[in-house]
């Protein structure tokens, strides 16, 4: 896997420079801007402990709410309401005393820098095959020379490293590389499970029978082998936004394999829990659901 290692987070302007040039903040800011905050046809709603449920339907009933699915764990209501009435139905929802909340179920966007043109740290892309260890300065730091960026408008400058500015992985690694039992859930944009130094540790479920259309383990998921799709409610949570392998490669790329990058933990198995969409934003309720699974 291909990281942009000693990427500054972009800086949080947006004014025009006297030179003329934008500020970077995102590759998708534009298609940001046009996100609303939040979900315009859902709520959440959490009832008060010791409401009847039958007080909860009474509720949804006089607030024009269709209850969606409950996340157990909190005991909170994921509501369907008009496109465009979320403000008018969370008013509705707070004036009940059986109502502890009610909010919108709002977005969570992905920030990540714009790295133009330079999608690998060789200025050419993944190159198959190429170990990327020696720009991992966060893993060992030998004081290397690697590419970051200005922050303000993203230039790309050559910079030295602090020697043994690192976690001291390879020290780590004499005494372990991580445990097959381990199980990581990545929630994020989804994860690549078939890229080349992660699909020997994606995780697999072994109450679940590929593609038979029947959920095996009675978890309520049918077909979840590697995770689930939150955002899309579907069983694949294959990676659109890139981010999500990104991040599963730095917790457990495959070790000394000559390819790519190496991850921290080298036999931990990644399981892809996708809440964010591929443009970089996903729901609250998605994220809280990824989270109980």
């Amino acid at each position: 896997m291909a990281a942009k290692p000693g990427s500054p987070a972009p800086a949080q302007a947006s004014t025009v420079s006297s030179q003329g040039k934008k500020p970077l903040l995102s590759r998708k800011q534009a298609a940001w801007e046009q996100v609303p905050r939040y979900a315009p046809d859902r709520v959440l709603v959490k009832f008060r402990t010791g409401s009847a449920a039958g007080e909860h339907r009474k509720a949804h009933n006089n607030a024009g709410g269709k209850k969606l699915h409950e996340i157990s764990a909190i005991g909170v209501h994921v509501v369907q309401v008009p496109k465009g009435t979320v403000q008018d139905k969370i008013a509705r929802y707070s004036a009940n005393p059986n109502v502890e909340f009610a909010e919108p179920d709002y977005y969570r966007l992905l920030v990540i820098p714009d790295e133009g043109n330079d999608p690998g740290p060789d200025n050419g892309g993944v190159i198959a095959g190429r170990e990327y260890f020696e720009e991992q300065w966060g893993l060992n730091n030998t004081g290397q020379q690697h590419t970051s960026f200005e922050p303000l408008f993203g230039t790309p400058i050559q910079v030295n490293g602090s020697v043994d500015a690192d976690i001291d992985a390879p020290e780590a690694w004499d005494i372990t590389t991580g445990d097959p039992g381990q199980v990581v859930g990545v929630i994020d944009t989804g994860v690549a499970y078939n890229h080349e130094d992660l699909v020997a540790n994606m995780w697999v479920n072994p109450g679940e029978i590929p593609d038979n259309g029947v959920d095996d383990d009675g978890n309520g998921f049918v077909d979840d082998i590697h995770g689930w799709d939150f955002a899309n409610d579907d069983s694949d949570p294959f990676d659109d936004g890139d981010h999500g392998t990104h991040v599963s490669g730095t917790i457990a790329a495959v070790g000394d394999n000559n390819l790519g990058v190496v991850g921290v933990c080298w036999q931990a198995k990644i399981m892809g829990l996708k809440f964010l969409l591929g443009s970089g934003f996903g729901s609250t309720s998605d994220a809280i659901d990824c989270v109980n699974y």
